[in-house]
């Protein structure tokens, strides 16, 4: 039956007939070229109009045309996220397995153009664009596991014949999609990490100034049509299942749906198609015309309208959110003002206050006692529990976000990370006020290294408190992927219990 079924999803994936086709109308929704894919990126067209993209997962490089269809022309791609084509009809691989450029030769010949960087190797080549002689832009993040990560995740420039690039941007949380202007006057560099998209005056190959934002959004993949219109995967608020289209000054000026979260983009070589993309699949859709995108900008109005709430308010105390501020809670004159993380420079006392501020006015509570009665309260039916406050024995995981702690206990200064003084101040709170035994409570990032700032001051209070991080080293446990460990939250998108994959070591039976 197992085999029958899997004849069947591979008949369903060559047999079933595409929607594209060769005519579109204006404003016309993208259509499905082909699908059936695990995770696709990259779509580049050559100059016979084959659109080629990269199957992630499945190791492969594929093309497409109306007259051949689908094939398979790289069966091996360590990994091939990013494509491009140079001048002389080479396509160049951004391959995140094999941690390198590359360059695939008409006749299939693959040449290794740069691996390492002063000595060290790439993390994943994500995403490229070339300039008029060939040079190549690119960006370096890693994405997943980073435990063999040696360089930061910049953006880098190599030049025609060089072996070793030169690093442009150093200062992105990750990097990722990238495209110039035709002219190779300006270069867009999209900031995963970051949320936000960059633009860059490039003053002369692998020189960059000028650097500014260009639109407030995440975004994966990017690319620019002939009218200089900027076209990002994803939305405003989050990756979402849009192509956003700014014109040249950052205004949006349309937004394109999209069956499946996009993740990249290109232009048909004549600029009127524009092919995505997306999840397991690839799209395309008609760029609209000049005198279309003049009338679009002329009758558009924004699709969110400010200060206007979105859905239905959920949550303890159904759609209020809390905001507490206290401006002297950091000194920014404190001496060394790298030194943020210090008790001189942020006040644990009005750090305290101020989540103890935040706790009561989420639940419209007047004590932090009650407050947490009614948080649990809420929380417990989730979890199968009766409708009542904090029961011993019940497990607390405290998710911290250590971005920049990926490579070093030790944070180096000037950047930014958690404040140990608010992680403090929560486990105060569980601990002394809503009575949870600090072994019933874990503080970890599966994914990164806890600083120590943040292990160092909280352990001395809390030694019974569980510290997990990627590693694993100098105290902290190690979180590792459990199948028999569930993780129950409730939220307004999932709107169900969800189980959830999580660590093992930081639950203990």
């Amino acid at each position: 039956m197992k085999t029958l079924m899997n004849c069947l999803a591979l008949w369903l994936c060559l047999g079933a007939p595409h929607a594209y086709g060769r005519e579109f109308h204006a404003g016309q929704q993208p259509v499905l070229v082909t699908n059936c894919f695990a995770f696709t990126e990259g779509p580049v067209v050559d100059p016979r109009g084959y659109v080629y993209f990269s199957d992630i997962p499945n190791q492969r490089i594929h093309r497409w045309s109306p007259r051949a269809g689908l094939e398979t022309v790289v069966a091996n791609s360590h990994g091939a996220n990013g494509l491009a084509f140079d001048t002389q009809g080479n396509l160049i691989v951004c391959e995140g397995d094999g941690r390198a450029l590359a360059r695939i030769a008409p006749d299939g010949t693959r040449t290794v153009l740069a691996a390492t960087y002063r000595g060290r190797q790439f993390n994943s080549p994500n995403d490229l664009w070339l300039d008029q002689t060939n040079g190549i832009y690119f960006t370096d993040p890693r994405y997943g596991a980073v435990g063999d990560a040696d360089l930061g995740f910049h953006v880098y420039y190599l030049a025609p014949g060089a072996r070793e690039p030169v690093c442009l941007i150093t200062n992105m949380v990750m990097p990722n999609g990238i495209v110039g202007t035709p002219d190779g006057t300006r270069l867009y560099v999209a900031d995963w990490g970051a949320q936000t998209t960059y633009v860059y005056d490039i003053v002369a190959p692998g020189v960059l100034a000028n650097p500014r934002m260009f639109a407030p959004q995440r975004c994966d993949g990017l690319d620019l049509d002939e009218a200089g219109n900027v076209y990002l995967t994803g939305g405003m608020r989050d990756f979402s299942s849009y192509v956003t289209v700014y014109d040249a000054r950052g205004r949006q000026i349309d937004r394109l749906v999209i069956p499946e979260k996009p993740t990249n983009l290109g232009f048909s070589r004549d600029g009127k198609t524009l092919f995505i993309t997306a999840g397991h699949s690839l799209y395309a859709a008609r760029r609209a015309t000049r005198q279309e995108q003049r009338e679009r900008i002329a009758r558009f109005t924004p699709f969110e309208q400010p200060n206007q709430p979105i859905g239905t308010g959920r949550g303890v105390y159904p759609g209020r959110v809390a905001w507490s501020h206290d401006p002297r809670a950091a000194a920014w004159q404190c001496g060394d003002t790298n030194s943020w993380w210090r008790d001189d420079c942020t006040d644990p006392r009005r750090v305290a206050a101020m989540l103890a501020a935040g706790l009561r006015a989420l639940t419209g509570q007047a004590s932090d006692a009650k407050a947490w009665q009614m948080l649990f309260a809420y929380s417990n039916p989730a979890q199968g529990r009766p409708r009542r406050g904090y029961t011993r024995g019940q497990k607390i995981a405290i998710k911290l976000n250590c971005v920049q702690s990926l490579k070093a206990y030790a944070t180096p200064d000037g950047y930014l990370s958690i404040a140990p003084q608010l992680v403090h101040a929560l486990l105060q709170q569980l601990v002394y006020t809503a009575g949870v035994a600090q072994a019933d409570i874990t503080v970890f990032d599966a994914l990164a290294l806890m600083d120590d700032h943040v292990f160092v001051y909280c352990t001395g209070a809390f030694p019974k408190v569980h510290f997990a991080d990627f590693t694993g080293q100098f105290g902290r446990e190690r979180a590792a992927p459990a199948s028999n460990a569930v993780l129950r939250f409730t939220c307004a998108i999932c709107r169900a219990v969800s189980p959830m994959r999580t660590i093992s070591s930081i639950w203990p039976s």
